[in-house]
């Protein structure tokens, strides 16, 4: 038995070390590196439960895993971190969030998603957890953004007619735009905001979903159907992934290349439908830090649907600024959770 055990923790040690090089490998050049990226949160709390495992038994077997998970240290923090660094501050801080809300569609008694929610349940969580100074808001429609205008004290706010991402904020927006990315449904918008004399440049982002949710959902679920037929469905979830990621990553690039044309500090929210350890999120986060990374302590994941252990909504920085806080609330408004950190202006 130990023998069989031993040999499974070899190959998955083979699988994860190969996994580290996703982030480093163009998906359009080579598509299946995103495959990696996808399952790496898996592939680290398996690494996590055989290290447990072989210490209960005390056996020395423990070093695969372990040398395993500290060779990539900093991408398994992408998954799971170990709390926060010690941060110097001397300038304004702000609360920022983004949230996926899935359209409220959870709050319509007209919806499927319908989960006997209203307007008032949404208002007693903002006003719970503090509205925070700027929210980034992805899935989104005009009624959507009306409802929420009705809840949230920001009384500034930026969404372009034909998106479905939004930015509301505290403070005045001196300048904004937007991205329509093409063959796509997705967005990406941009705003000026001044505080206390400084200008900062926010975007909120939506890139491409892999539209396998309630294919997946199905597939695992699905004891009843015919292999053929679970061999047909894996084959539209493996094509469904391939065409989104070829996708994620030209709109990753472009938002990438808004960034770097800021003339202002950025802060960079929304929902990137990857994780933390595939090309796009190596595109976008180049150059900034990542509010999980530099503030959290525990999971990080913020997907509210069956797939586990999913980080695929984040906060980005410029490196001028200093996170002070990361948390994400596990609500059920939507199939995302909310995420909220504290940013030092600096």
């Amino acid at each position: 038995m130990i023998k069989i055990v031993k040999w499974v923790n070899i190959a998955l040690a083979v699988i994860t070390l190969l996994s580290y090089l996703a982030p480093n490998i163009n998906p359009e050049k080579f598509w299946p590196a995103a495959m990696f990226g996808l399952i790496f949160p898996v592939l680290v709390i398996l690494n996590l439960l055989f290290i447990l495992f072989w210490v209960f038994n005390k056996n020395m077997l423990v070093l695969i895993s372990l040398a395993t998970v500290v060779i990539g240290f900093n991408s398994v923090k992408g998954v799971i971190n170990f709390g926060s660094k010690n941060q110097r501050t001397t300038g304004k801080s702000i609360t920022v969030g983004t949230y996926n809300i899935e359209g409220l569609m959870r709050l319509n008694p007209k919806s499927k998603e319908y989960r006997n929610l209203s307007k008032d349940d949404l208002k007693e969580f903002f006003d719970k957890n503090k509205i925070p100074d700027v929210i980034c808001f992805q899935e989104i429609t005009t009624n959507n953004r009306k409802t929420l205008q009705s809840i949230l004290d920001l009384p500034y706010f930026y969404q372009h007619t034909s998106l479905n991402t939004c930015i509301f904020s505290k403070y005045p927006i001196t300048d904004s735009g937007s991205i329509v990315f093409s063959k796509s449904y997705n967005s990406a918008v941009w705003v000026d905001i001044e505080i206390n004399g400084k200008k900062i440049r926010v975007f909120d982002f939506h890139l491409q979903s892999n539209t396998v949710k309630n294919l997946t959902e199905k597939t695992l679920s699905s004891e009843e159907l015919q292999a053929r037929k679970k061999y047909s469905s894996i084959r539209k979830i493996f094509s469904r992934i391939k065409h989104a990621t070829d996708l994620r990553v030209n709109q990753a690039k472009q938002v990438k290349a808004l960034i770097r044309k800021s003339p202002y500090p950025v802060l960079v929210c929304g929902d990137m439908n990857d994780t933390a350890q595939s090309y796009v999120y190596a595109t976008i986060s180049d150059g900034l830090k990542d509010s999980f990374k530099e503030s959290a302590f525990g999971f990080g994941s913020t997907y509210n649907g069956k797939l586990p252990f999913l980080r695929i909504d984040y906060i980005f920085t410029s490196e001028e600024m200093s996170v002070l806080s990361h948390k994400v609330e596990r609500v059920i408004f939507s199939d995302h959770n909310p995420v909220f950190s504290t940013i030092s202006l600096n």
